[in-house]
Formats: C-alpha cells, structure tokens, sequence
C-alpha cells in the first residue's frame, strides 16, 4: 500500500529557506523567526522522511543528495500550491472559473454579444461554455443546475427561484412579399395581421406563448399554418397558401 505523508506545506517552507541559504541563522532571519525552532522543524522533517537532509558543519549547512532532490521538488510543490490558492481566490472574486452559459438564437444578435465580448476580454481566467438551447430548455436546466445563467427572449417571468436581469428590449418585425397590401406601412397594428396565417414555433416556446397573448388582446387569434423547429416566423398569404417570402431568411422575431 503506497504510504500517505502528512508532512505540513510549513515544513518545507523552512526547509527551502535552509536549503537556500545553507545557514540557519540566516534562513531564520529570511524566516522572521529564531533559529533554535528553525533547527527543530528541520529535525522534525528529516525524522517524518527517515533521512538526513543537510549535513552540518560548525559555520554552514551542506545538503545531503535527499535534500537536494527535495530542495527542487519543494520548489514545484510550493509554486504549484501558491498557483491553486491564487486560482481558487479568483474564482471567489469572480475572476476565474468554469461558466456554463445558455444562449438562443437571435438573442445574441443584438448588443448581448459586445457585452460577452467585453466580459472575456476583462476576465481572460474565466472559461465560458456556450450551450445553445431555447428559453424554455434554459430555465429547466437553470432548474436543475446544469446551466450558470442563461440568455434568450423572454416572454414570462422565470418560474420561482430563478431570478431575471433585463438586458434590452426587442421589436417584433414581419416581412412579407413586396406586393403585400401592407408593404408600404413603416409600423403594422398587430389587428391588421389577423387574416394571415403564420408559421411559428412548436407550442412549448415561450414566442408561441407570447405571439398568441398579444393576438388575443388585440382581439384575435393568429391563424397558424404550420410549426417549425427553427428560429424565425414567416407570414403566409392567405390566397397562395405559400410562403410570404421565399428566398430570404423572412421572420416576425425579435430584432
């Protein structure tokens, strides 16, 4: 069974300060302490390793080839601490750090992305996972803890322990055919849509949701023709029964 050293990070402070020097006193004095407590925690170290480190003259100190060998070893393992209790500081400052972000879709067409911009460029020790995932995946992951936060089009309030920042406040646009009865409109009552008939997201999304309330309270109910798994809207003409605007990526989404 491999053996397990309890030997104290201290220890082999003192001993790299000895090793160093190769004189107690001055190590002691490089140590702000005595040098008689010095002796003895050097005593203390070679007694837990079962070896002599140094070898003792009346004015200096020589080491042994264990204490060489420790001398180059304590090295690594005291930078290698003073690294991870640096990291760990950062990551309770918020400067370093692992962060599993949702994002969807449109939402990180706006401003949003200079902001993530910004914040890797001021945080270089932080990792950023990006996950893409829609608003209503985002807060069950939220939920469950998988995600750190979340970004997206937010119809309704986060569901009771989840907590929202509102970042910026999106338009609906439509696009439609250049021949459209209401192509020369520069704004749209959202009524004069009610014979159109669009194509929407499936029933889970939030902007299914939110298109059907704010039909309903300008008193209709928009005419679905169909549902797609992607991340647009587009007007179908009522007569033709075929897409608003074939060759162009046309939404009603969030600009």
């Amino acid at each position: 069974m491999e053996r397990v050293y309890r030997t104290d990070l201290k220890l082999l402070r003192y001993f790299l300060a000895v090793a160093e020097e190769l004189h107690f006193g001055r190590a002691a004095a490089r140590l702000n302490m005595s040098q008689p407590p010095l002796s003895l925690h050097i005593k203390e170290l070679e007694s837990q390793l079962g070896t002599l480190l140094f070898i003792r003259h009346s004015r200096s100190v020589a080491l042994t080839h264990a204490g060489k060998v420790l001398m180059e070893e304590s090295r690594r393992l005291l930078a290698s601490a003073n690294l991870a209790l640096a990291r760990v500081e950062q990551i309770g400052r918020g400067e370093a750090g692992r962060i599993e972000l949702g994002i969807f879709g449109t939402a990180m067409w706006s401003e949003v992305r200079t902001v993530i911009h910004a914040f890797l460029k001021a945080h270089p020790n932080v990792d950023v996972v990006f996950r893409e995932k829609s608003p209503v995946m985002q807060m069950a992951l939220l939920e469950r803890r998988e995600l750190d936060v979340g970004i997206g089009r937010m119809a309704t309030e986060p569901t009771a322990g989840l907590t929202s920042v509102r970042l910026y406040d999106a338009a609906f646009l439509v696009a439609m055919p250049e021949d459209h009865r209401l192509v020369s409109e520069s704004a749209i009552a959202l009524s004069a849509l009610q014979d159109e008939y669009f194509v929407t997201m499936p029933s889970a999304h939030s902007d299914w949701a939110f298109l059907h309330r704010v039909c309903q309270q300008a008193g209709f109910s928009p005419l679905m023709k169909e549902r797609i798994p992607a991340d647009l809207y587009v007007v179908y003409d009522e007569k033709q029964a075929t897409p608003a605007v074939k060759t162009l990526i046309a939404t009603l989404t969030a600009g």
